[in-house]
């Protein structure tokens, strides 16, 4: 894996390092030698650099059974680097997928992996990124390891190629992209999704807020302290949660910690599934719904993947350019109504869109 070039698109592209710039490279245990390239890269161009890593071992065991302080609580020295850094990298982990049946319901929110969380460590970690205006940005692409392709059922080698290959596409192409999708799905309108694979989905869009994924820190993202991350490359919005009504058939594979779904098909109505069936991997999905006791089985948001370079089949399908993410359960904090713990995604293929009546996809190619 060329971890020089990933590490230049991340601080040339992504967060546009400038030199004598305070950054901050933390990683899992599984990521060293992208660390160490990474804090080459940054030295070469005349940045203070500190790395750390963190145990899998370790944080899982404090995540199960360690004291809630520490899980809540910045430690003196994340607080010190937090007041001293310009940018925040940090690589996605752990090594290992989770088998969240092993952590106790009650500790589940104290996980901190995405820096997105509505937990008490990342509001405290955020109130100080906000403040001192730190760019932030998480690598996904670390994600792609041996031990998860097996329990997900994936070949290791071409998952792997799919995830860094996607970090390197070009993020001025996808946010001129998002910006133009953007302007038609932050408006109130209808929308009608189809497949020829059987989706027939009708729904309405809110005016709600859009959410772009193109792999560029901009000013937005600092003044909200939210993390971009890469691969990047999608756009979306939540929807008006009680407007969707028809049939929808994901047509590739659904990956989770649980299991793979397989021919996955809903039934919707005013909103909510009404009922559903999966050539294979129902156990997986089932056990979603029987643990969301809220909006788990609500339609909440519809977004389109931008990114040329990721593959469909892997674990970003919501990013690949011409697939259509039809998204259940928790939205609230997307800026959507529907509350829970937890959501539940798939994508389709070769969709067929329109909004109000515009065609703004025909067999999974964008037409704006």
């Amino acid at each position: 894996m060329d971890y020089g070039t990933l590490s230049r698109h991340v601080l040339d592209v992504s967060l546009g390092v400038q030199e004598g710039e305070r950054i901050w490279i933390n990683g899992w245990d599984h990521t060293t030698r992208l660390v160490s390239n990474l804090a080459q890269e940054c030295r070469e161009r005349g940045c203070k650099v500190t790395t750390s890593l963190q145990s899998e071992a370790s944080w899982l065991r404090s995540l199960k059974s360690g004291p809630t302080s520490s899980l809540e609580n910045l430690s003196p020295d994340q607080r010190t680097l937090l007041e001293e850094i310009d940018s925040y990298i940090f690589t996605l982990g752990p090594r290992h997928t989770i088998d969240w049946r092993e952590v106790p319901q009650e500790r589940r929110s104290l996980a901190t992996i995405w820096l997105l969380e509505e937990n008490k460590l990342v509001r405290r970690w955020r109130a100080i990124a906000s403040r001192r205006r730190i760019k932030m940005l998480g690598i996904e692409a670390t994600l792609a390891t041996k031990e998860r392709a097996n329990s997900l059922g994936l070949d290791f080698a071409p998952y792997e190629k799919s995830m860094y290959k996607g970090c390197l596409a070009d993020s001025y192409l996808m946010a001129q992209q998002a910006k133009r999708l953007a302007s038609i799905l932050g408006k109130v309108a209808s929308v009608r999704v189809t497949s020829s694979k059987g989706t027939d989905l009708r729904f309405n869009l809110d005016a709600r807020p859009v959410e772009l994924s193109h792999g560029l820190v901009t000013e937005e993202e600092i003044k909200s302290a939210r993390p971009v991350f890469l691969p990047a490359g999608s756009v979306g919005a939540t929807v008006d949660e009680e407007s969707a009504a028809g049939a929808i058939v994901y047509d590739h594979p659904i990956r989770r910690w649980n299991g793979t779904i397989e021919g996955l098909r809903f039934h919707v109505s005013e909103g909510r599934i009404t009922r559903w069936e999966a050539s294979s991997g129902s156990s997986a999905f089932k056990e979603y719904l029987d643990s969301e006791e809220m909006d788990g089985d609500r339609f909440a948001f519809v977004g389109f993947g931008l990114n040329p370079e990721l593959s469909l089949g892997y674990t970003q399908d919501d990013k690949v350019l011409g697939a259509v993410e039809l998204n259940f359960g928790e939205s609230v904090s997307r800026g959507g109504k529907n509350r829970g713990s937890r959501n539940f995604w798939g994508a389709i293929s070769s969709a067929n869109v329109t909004v109000d009546g515009q065609r703004i996809m025909k067999a999974g190619k964008l037409l704006v």
